[in-house]
């Protein structure tokens, strides 16, 4: 299922700067000054002597150092103030001490990084367009204050930081320093969670609500996305090893890291469920994602307490966690009830995204497709339907209905409840 459908895309003609052989059209298109590379070990002005990820691996990818520019002194706005932005447009929401902040992606695609605090506790958001990676940081290791930019350089894909304290590289997705004089210091994840900001407004009545001014000390259009279409295509435009072949390169998946083991989440078929119950490395989990509000989320049976994930394409975390677990659903079985539902008019992108997504999942492909229904399966079957399961598409009542079996595999379809 499409997540975060908003009328903002962030699909589209990606940043042409991205390309590391394009990368003066990138300088250009963001209006910086160009900034070439060092010979080794320096690159964009950071010592790699000491990597500990393979150097060759690390590139540029575009823009100078701090040619992304971080935001450092966040301002803030009630909600009913933010006119900027829709009901459907993604936010990151961090709540912290009775106090709930939005970072609407708007902003964070152009910024990638910003440096906050909510009374004494400093914490940094990020973000990374080309992984779709949100991750919230605490802004201390050590007892160490440390703030962070962006070093224009990438591993994996991934954004690299790196802290003006020290000036070490820092890898978001790997979650610790990567070069430097902080070498191999490991961040704390935070927990935070994205979702739509209509969603995320209901959810934090009760609470000091802020959201992220446009405000930011820089001349940025925050109504248009450089990175349009990137998300609705399947190319990997940075060298990324593909080791893990069961999902597409760009399925969105949860991931998650419980005591060092890590396990992913197609998020299409769990949209369907709404939710599971996992365990990982004896830790048992709620796995959820909530179709209406646009949003995953993961908190610990025992305690309801929120558990750090985050939604990415499915590329980038088998690349930094080849050894990762894999939620794999299977099929539907008879028997009890699921709910999702789709906005009204995005069928068509619903049906794209099954195709993309559980086409390496379980070998289905979408077939055919008409407004409130959307076949799936192999072929066509000649088979009688069987119901076995009902839910609504787009605010219309369906049944799935097993038309074949091919090895051991179910196959379904939906069509309106009579």
């Amino acid at each position: 299922m499409r997540a975060l459908k908003h009328n903002w895309s962030l699909r589209g003609v990606v940043w042409p700067a991205r390309f590391p052989a394009r990368e003066l059209a990138l300088v250009l298109a963001l209006g910086l000054p160009a900034g070439g590379a060092l010979a080794m070990p320096f690159k964009n002005g950071f010592d790699l002597g000491n990597a500990i990820i393979p150097t060759g691996d690390i590139l540029s990818g575009g823009p100078p150092k701090d040619g992304i520019p971080a935001i450092d002194k966040p301002k803030f706005v009630a909600p009913d103030e933010a006119a900027f932005l829709q009901d459907n447009d993604p936010v990151v929401g961090v709540t912290l001490h009775g106090t709930a902040r939005a970072y609407p992606l708007r902003i964070l695609v152009w910024h990638e990084l910003v440096n906050d605090q909510i009374d004494d506790t400093p914490f940094v958001v990020s973000y990374c367009p080309l992984c779709g990676t949100s991750m919230v940081f605490a802004g201390e290791t050590g007892g160490e204050r440390l703030t962070f930019g962006v070093s224009g350089l990438l591993y994996q894909s991934d954004v690299l930081m790196y802290d003006r304290q020290h000036n070490s590289l820092w890898s978001q997705l790997a979650m610790k320093a990567v070069s430097g004089p902080k070498v191999g210091t490991a961040l704390k994840w935070l927990p935070s969670r994205m979702m739509s900001f209509k969603a995320w407004k209901e959810e934090h009545k009760k609470l000091k609500r802020e959201v992220l001014s446009t405000d930011t000390g820089f001349s940025r259009n925050y109504n248009r996305n450089p990175y349009v279409n990137y998300e609705s295509n399947n190319q990997v435009w940075f060298r990324v090893p593909k080791t893990r072949s069961e999902l597409a390169s760009k399925a969105w998946v949860i991931g998650i890291v419980i005591n060092g083991k890590a396990k992913a989440y197609p998020i299409s078929p769990l949209a369907l469920r709404g939710g599971i119950t996992d365990e990982v490395d004896g830790v048992k989990l709620k796995v959820s994602y909530d179709a209406e509000k646009q949003s995953p989320r993961v908190i610990l049976v025992k305690t309801g307490e929120e558990v750090p994930f985050t939604r990415v394409f499915w590329f980038a975390w088998q690349a930094f966690y080849p050894d990762t677990g894999l939620w794999r659903p299977g099929v539907l079985r008879s028997g009890g009830v699921f709910h999702f539902t789709l906005p009204s008019g995005h069928e068509k992108d619903h049906a794209l995204e099954v195709s993309r997504d559980l086409k390496a999942w379980d070998s289905l492909l979408v077939f055919g497709h008409t407004p409130g229904f959307i076949n799936i399966g192999l072929t066509p079957a000649d088979t009688t339907d069987k119901p076995v399961q009902e839910g609504t598409l787009a605010g219309e009542k369906i049944i799935f209905v097993r038309q074949s079996e091919d090895a051991g595999r179910e196959f379904y379809r939906t069509r309106p409840q009579p």
